[in-house]
């Protein structure tokens, strides 16, 4: 595994965000076409080098103009795109590192936001998002699958509508733009010490890493050292690569020995076949990829199974969070006290 690679697993395991990265390790403009293929963007098709263009050249003006940073000529007029990624390595002048770093992350907010609006603006349902994010998850796992990786099982699709409203009854924050596993994947594999490799293998040929989404990764499985060999089969790491870590998350509802290790990543789609109809020159400034927000869950066979016994079991989780919602509705928790406080004779 290479020194990038493993920045890349402990930001999946960590749920860390790159607006906070101070270098990028890419050595090769073939190392960064794989990073954009990734992102659903191709440097070799002109209308995505016509939009990566136009992304820097709004990124170089956001920082000029809005936080008064002059960027330095060498990555500002790039020729390259993929330049921009090289120039923020550890060997680039400490200036140059900066302003390339300044510019990715200024570009990833740009792209992003230009997703979500064109996903604002076309007619594209939320099924479809689903279907095309399980297409795209279910390609992967059969070809890891061919090429011998230990997956003991695979699920993925939606939760109910009972499931979303049991859900957002019992939490804080109440609002279902804050529901980060609408659609969700598990993967189980053989051995704990498979888990890495798959998070790996996700990381080179699913997801960008750009897009996982900050502070809402939860590991209570596995933790990475210093330094991991490359897997010497698929799906395979060293044991010293994935051993058991302290707990750092608990879940009310959860058992008291349940166990889980999930991450959250907007995914890119593409949406080639509704944007070229379309002849509209202001949307397809906005690109043709969209992003469906999965959340991925990831565990070995016998965690699973002891999280299926005893207080762990779902049914149990369930009922918690049942109890939980109906003591909430009945007696509010620092909610107004004209909404709470019974009246008294004189109010009526």
């Amino acid at each position: 595994m290479e020194p990038r690679e493993l920045d890349v697993i402990q930001h999946v395991l960590t749920g860390g965000s790159v607006i906070d990265w101070r270098r990028m390790e890419f050595t090769s403009r073939e190392e960064v076409d794989a990073h954009l293929r990734l992102n659903k963007l191709n440097w070799h098709d002109p209308r995505d080098a016509r939009y990566m263009r136009a992304v820097v050249a709004d990124a170089v003006k956001f920082l000029e103009v809005q936080l008064d940073r002059k960027i330095v000529d060498e990555v500002a007029h790039a020729d390259d795109v993929r330049d921009i990624f090289l120039l923020a390595r550890r060997e680039s002048t400490r200036r140059v590192r900066m302003d390339a770093c300044f510019m990715l992350k200024v570009m990833n907010i740009i792209n992003h936001l230009s997703g979500r609006e064109l996903l604002f603006r076309m007619a594209v349902s939320e099924r479809d998002l689903t279907f095309m994010a399980h297409a795209e998850v279910s390609r992967v796992i059969d070809r890891m699958r061919e090429e011998g990786f230990p997956i003991v099982d695979f699920e993925g699709g939606e939760k109910t509508r009972e499931s979303l409203v049991l859900k957002l009854l019992a939490k804080r924050d109440t609002l279902a733009a804050q529901i980060y596993d609408k659609i969700r994947f598990r993967v189980t594999v053989a051995t704990m010490e498979d888990i890495v490799g798959v998070i790996l293998y996700f990381t080179r040929h699913l997801f960008p890493f750009n897009y996982v989404i900050p502070g809402q990764s939860r590991n209570e499985i596995v933790r990475m050292p210093s330094e991991v060999e490359e897997p010497s089969i698929p799906g395979a790491v060293p044991r010293s690569g994935a051993i058991e870590g302290d707990l750092r998350y608990v879940n009310e509802f959860s058992g008291p020995t349940y166990r889980h290790l999930d991450f959250v990543v907007d995914l890119p789609l593409r949406l080639d076949q509704f944007v070229n109809l379309t002849g509209d020159a202001d949307l397809e400034r906005l690109g043709s990829v969209v992003y469906a927000m999965v959340e991925f869950q990831v565990i070995d066979r016998r965690t699973a199974l002891e999280n299926e016994a005893g207080e762990n079991t779902h049914d149990a989780y369930k009922q918690r969070q049942r109890q939980r919602v109906i003591r909430r509705l009945e007696r509010p928790h620092n909610a107004p006290e004209s909404v709470t406080r019974v009246p008294e004779e004189d109010d009526e």
